[in-house]
């Protein structure tokens, strides 16, 4: 029995500073894999037979959960006249689908009584009339900027050459758009790439939003000229360990355009201080500057993925404020829970022929969890088909498990969904519309760089965006994706 086949995108790494990389973004399709005992042997065609029987499920995962670079860069490259995509930086810009459902907000009930609330929402022929169109949300608890626990942040900060310019600018952004989401008490420091590490804040106790000390240091920032990223990062993480306590959120933000390598040492630092084994864990959150083809994006997710946080890029004015603003700063830093799961269960027959995420496994195949920030949704959209059709009724079973980690206390947590699809077919469905237009939307995208029918893909993003419209009007997500539509 293979019901299912699954989707693991291969990402290739390249340690070559300032070296555009062509990232493989085309999914292989891997072997099939078993879910359940007593699969029965393909048929003499060597087609799958259908198991109408053996109940089907699988763990959801996106191993990069808090990467969402590649749509700003997107808008980006549009906005600035290039309704060529293939011929322009975006050559260079794998469309990671899992990116945009992170970049964008879905507008979910939070949870009321714990840290993880699940969310799910059905609709049959959204992307095809024979399939199923499931959107599963793992939603975590809604925190204010100003209800967080204080943070101990230290900026680690590329002054290189490279940096000269623009990604300086932005750089500033940065320190700016954070200082804005800065509560009183907070403690921030601050140091440079420079082969000294000289620390320009050291454990600053912040006096409110917009700290003047803090203003100032950012203001004052300019090209050193080496760039000493092994040195400053032990310093940084030093500084942060200084002012270390349970109670704080405790961070490292890493600035740079990615125009540098990390040894392995440098990564043996970073994993260790996110590791859940070290009592006092730091996260790293990996911030890329810069333009075009010169932006390393390679070194900030890397540095991101190792140190569990998130991986943002900021290519022009504007882009600070609306990811370090106070209304997703705490996205950013906050945890509702550690290494999330989510488990599908679907009656026999299902498999899934296209996921928002980079995989599915069964029991066979472990897949890492990933934690999940406060006022975050982790989501993940997906087409089921099955070859059962006449055998699913409004009574067919659907459940969704969460696991997780408490935040704090790392005591072991569950929720579940158990639901039909008949109850899910009648219910609401504003925010899967949303995940279908965002969908379409990479889909155009792809298409129109790879020049593979981009006029009929980008009609179609369109339609769907349309409606999505009609059910969330006025969402600005919606409005933003439509701007970048109307100009391919």
């Amino acid at each position: 029995m293979t019901p299912f086949r699954w989707i693991v995108l291969l990402l290739l790494a390249s340690a070559c500073p300032y070296v555009p990389v062509i990232q493989d973004e085309t999914p292989s399709l891997g072997a099939p894999f078993e879910v359940g005992p007593g699969a029965p042997a393909p048929d003499d065609t060597g087609a799958p037979p259908c198991d109408a029987e053996t109940p089907v499920a699988v763990d959801l995962a996106s191993f990069d959960a808090n990467s969402m670079s590649i749509p700003v860069r997107v808008r980006l490259d549009v906005k600035h006249g290039a309704s060529d995509l293939a011929a322009v930086n975006l050559a260079y810009t794998p469309i990671r689908p899992w990116e945009f459902f992170n970049y964008y907000q879905f507008e979910y009930p939070a949870p009321v009584d714990d840290d993880v609330t699940v969310r799910v929402e059905m609709v049959r022929g959204a992307v095809d009339e024979d399939a199923y169109t499931l959107q599963v949300a793992a939603v975590g608890v809604a925190r204010s900027n100003w209800d967080r626990d204080l943070v101990n942040v230290t900026f680690v900060l590329d002054t290189s050459c490279s940096m000269n310019g623009d990604p300086l600018l932005r750089l500033q952004d940065a320190g700016y758009a954070v200082a804005s989401s800065l509560r009183a008490g907070d403690v921030v420091s601050m140091v440079t790439w420079s082969q000294s590490s000289a620390a320009i804040l050291d454990s600053h106790v912040v006096v409110g939003p917009n700290d003047p000390v803090v203003v100032a240091a950012f203001g004052s920032m300019h090209i050193e000229g080496d760039a000493d990223l092994s040195a400053a990062l032990r310093a940084g993480y030093a500084l942060t360990g200084k002012n270390w306590s349970s109670e704080r959120i405790n961070r490292v933000f890493l600035v740079t355009d990615g125009g540098a390598i990390l040894s392995t040492p440098d990564e043996e630092l970073i994993a260790t201080k996110a590791s859940d084994d070290d009592a006092e864990r730091v996260y790293l959150v990996g911030v890329g500057v810069g333009s075009g083809s010169s932006y390393g994006e390679l070194l900030v997710d890397r540095a991101a993925d190792l140190g569990k946080g998130a991986s943002v890029y900021l290519g022009g004015p504007g882009e600070a404020d609306r990811v370090f603003g106070p209304d997703r700063f705490v996205e950013l830093v906050d945890i509702a829970a550690r290494d999330v799961s989510v488990r599908l269960e679907v009656p026999p027959g299902f498999e899934i022929e296209r996921l928002s995420g980079e995989g599915v496994s069964d029991a066979s195949m472990a897949i890492a969890p990933q934690d999940l920030a406060a006022d975050d949704t982790m989501v993940f959209f997906q087409t089921l088909r099955t070859c059962a059709p006449l055998l699913v009724e409004d009574g067919s079973p659907l459940s969704v498990i969460v696991t997780w980690r408490d935040a704090t206390t790392l005591e072991p947590k569950e929720t579940r969904l158990d639901t039909t699809f008949g109850a899910l077919l009648s219910a609401g469905t504003d925010q899967l519309r949303k995940g279908v237009a965002i969908l379409a939307y990479t889909e155009a995208l792809r298409a129109v760089k790879e020049r593979s029918g981009g006029a009929d893909v980008v009609v179609a993003a369109l339609d769907a965006l349309a409606l999505a419209d009609g059910e969330g009007p006025g969402d600005p997500d919606l409005a933003e994706i439509r701007g970048v539509l109307d100009r391919l």
